[in-house]
């Protein structure tokens, strides 16, 4: 539904993904869930063929996962247990907690790697029936049509004309059910939210951060780490042109991102 261009995987089918491929989605955004531990200490979690096997390596903000829904937490569809499970059961049968829900958690490892809410979009069939590999059958959508709503509001919010690009946002958000925007408060961070809400596990969020200038300043502002937070800098909003391509462009000369 709305894709302009997927990335397809198919199981046991030339091309289609190879012996160690499939989608990695459930892996890289699914919590470590067999790590957490029930109040006993012991094991209070096995993988299932809904949440996979994942290690919990890309773990969104606090900001994203509650901050950015305040305003239209119980009517936007994409903040829905549907869309998004931020409640979780003892899976494993051997644990006295079996069935019983899981408390909150306080640990840093478990808050930020072991449990924490799942973006379901990334949720599929197991890779060839196998729910260990953290991988499934679900297409990658690389673009659909929201995307491009959204992209030419910035467009026209850059142009200073909020009203169309109001138009195109809550073009977006009719769908899920959400509020409308009011021109007058549209903005760049808007946008972003927007993009946050709608295209979590699917776009590259670096590169539209720093498309539009942001990637420092939101960082400083909404990571969830201090060390990260207060060790960013300036120049950390592009990366450094390496010497080899410098050194190739012989037509003129190519200068060095600012600060490195």
């Amino acid at each position: 539904l709305e894709s302009i261009y997927v990335w397809q995987f198919q199981e046991f089918t030339p091309g289609g993904g190879g012996t160690f491929g499939g989608n990695n989605m459930v892996r890289n955004w699914v919590p470590f869930l067999t790590n957490v531990k029930d109040p006993a200490g012991k094991s209070g979690m096995v993988i299932t063929d809904s949440m996979g096997r994942g290690v919990g390596s890309v773990r969104p903000s606090n900001y994203v996962l509650y901050d950015i829904w305040a305003d239209n937490w119980n009517n936007d569809m994409r903040n829905s247990v549907n869309n998004i499970r931020r409640s979780f059961i003892y899976t494993n049968p051997s644990s006295t907690y079996f069935g019983k829900p899981v408390e909150p958690k306080t640990s840093q490892e478990d808050t930020l790697r072991n449990i924490y809410p799942i973006i379901r979009k990334v949720e599929g069939k197991p890779w060839e029936n196998n729910n260990t590999t953290g991988r499934t059958t679900k297409d990658v959508m690389v673009y659909r049509l929201a995307e491009t709503y959204l992209l030419r509001a910035e467009a026209y919010f850059r142009k200073g004309d909020s009203k169309d690009a109001a138009d195109d946002i809550n073009a977006v958000r009719a769908r899920a059910k959400a509020s409308p925007v009011l021109p007058a408060n549209v903005s760049f961070d808007y946008i972003l939210d927007e993009r946050a809400r709608e295209l979590i596990t699917e776009e590259a969020r670096r590169q539209t951060l720093t498309r539009m200038g942001k990637l420092v300043e939101r960082v400083r502002k909404y990571n969830m780490m201090e060390i990260t937070r207060a060790s960013i800098q300036d120049r950390n909003e592009f990366f450094p042109i390496p010497q080899s391509v410098i050194d190739a462009n012989f037509s003129a000369k190519l200068e060095q991102n600012k600060g490195y």
